[in-house]
């Protein structure tokens, strides 16, 4: 199915979903896609904040022992978790990684990292607005957030220009690598909105959900 929605252009098939619009397309990439998706954001810049154990990335930059570049099959579509790869519009080239997680309260916490040669150049509110269209119009989501850490001032003045503000508070995170760090909640809120997605099955039954770094 291929259904537009203001300026953002869905297509919705099995084991395959993307969205385009504001300069970018975020799509469900193949597994053989997944590694190149998740190697944009292995650098020290991103995982200052990522924060993802280091046998993690040795094992996405060295060989591959499944040699999954051959497999064409897609990636699963799955009720808890989506990634994304992200490329400018009319490009075959990917550029970053966006993901989002869903647990059984209904609350999502998602995340998006770019290459580091693609990074300040306007990329990431326009992957942010699509990510917030995606689970809104799409999959019928009221409620999109996301966290994103007290010194990365970077997605704060990304966020300002985008018209949003954060929470008061501040809140504790414990990232993957043993750091705790405090971060801010930002959320972009759309009333009224129908999950139009026919096979989006997710484990829980509230409205909430997230996206962005």
């Amino acid at each position: 199915m291929i259904s537009r929605n203001g300026t953002w252009l869905v297509r919705c098939y099995p084991r395959y979903h993307s969205i385009e619009g504001g300069g970018v397309e975020l799509f469900t990439p193949q597994v053989r896609q997944t590694r190149t998706v998740q190697r944009c954001i292995t650098d020290p810049g991103a995982q200052r904040y990522l924060g993802w154990q280091p046998e993690w990335i040795a094992d996405l930059m060295g060989p591959d022992p499944r040699r999954v570049r051959y497999d064409p099959r897609p990636q699963p579509w799955l009720g808890e978790f989506l990634m994304f790869g992200v490329r400018r519009m009319g490009s075959s080239e990917i550029v970053g990684h966006a993901w989002m997680t869903f647990d059984e309260d209904g609350v999502a916490e998602g995340s998006l990292g770019l290459r580091p040669d693609q990074r300040r150049a306007g990329l990431a509110m326009s992957i942010g607005v699509a990510g917030a269209a995606f689970l809104h119009r799409h999959l019928g989501y009221e409620v999109a957030q996301f966290h994103t850490e007290v010194t990365n001032v970077g997605v704060h003045k990304v966020s300002e220009r985008a018209g949003r503000e954060p929470d008061d508070s501040t809140s504790v995170r414990h990232l993957p690598d043993g750091r705790t760090v405090e971060s801010n909640l930002y959320r972009s809120v759309e009333p009224d909105v129908t999950c139009v997605c026919r096979r989006w099955q997710p484990r829980h039954t509230s409205g909430d959900a997230a996206g962005s770094q």
